[in-house]
C-alpha cells in the first residue's frame, strides 16, 4: 500500500504538531497505534451490543447516538416534537371578545360598499334581533 507523499502536507502537520503515520512516507495524522487508518490502525468499535458504529474518544467508548441516548433520554426526535406543539398551543392568541371592527367600523365608514356576504350577515343579525327581543 502507498500513501501519496504530499510535502505541504507534512509542513502542515509539523506546524500543528500533530504525529504522523509512522507509515514510511506517509504524511497523514495517526489515528492509533501509531498509525493511520490505512495503515493499519484499528477504530474502536461501540460498547453496546450490536453496534457496529465507530466510538468517539470524548463519549465513553460509545458511538455518538448511545451516548446522547444515555446521557440525554429525552432528547428523542418524538418528544422534541411533542414539546414544540405544546409551546405553540401556548403562543396562541386568546380568542376574541367583543365587537369586531368589521360589525360597526367598516359599515359606517365612507367609502363602505357591501359585499354579498356581508348583506347577507347583516340580513342574519336582523333576523336574529327580533328573536333575542322576545326573550
Amino acid at each position: 500500500v502507498v500513501c501519496t507523499t504530499d510535502p505541504a502536507a507534512a509542513a502542515a502537520a509539523l506546524l500543528k504538531k500533530k504525529r504522523l503515520c509512522r507509515f514510511p512516507g506517509c504524511t497523514k495524522v495517526i489515528k492509533s497505534q501509531g498509525h493511520c487508518q490505512r495503515h493499519g490502525a484499528r477504530a474502536k468499535r461501540c460498547k453496546v451490543d450490536g453496534c457496529d458504529k465507530q466510538a468517539q474518544g470524548t463519549h465513553d467508548g460509545m458511538c455518538k447516538r448511545h451516548w446522547r441516548a444515555v446521557h440525554f433520554p429525552d432528547s428523542s426526535p418524538a418528544l422534541k416534537a411533542a414539546a414544540e406543539e405544546e409551546a405553540a398551543k401556548k403562543n396562541q392568541p386568546p380568542p376574541p371578545e367583543g365587537e369586531s371592527v368589521y360589525e360597526n367600523i367598516l359599515p359606517a365608514s365612507i367609502a363602505y360598499r357591501p359585499t354579498a356576504v356581508t348583506a347577507a350577515m347583516q340580513q342574519q343579525q336582523q333576523q336574529q334581533s327580533p328573536a333575542s327581543a322576545m326573550l
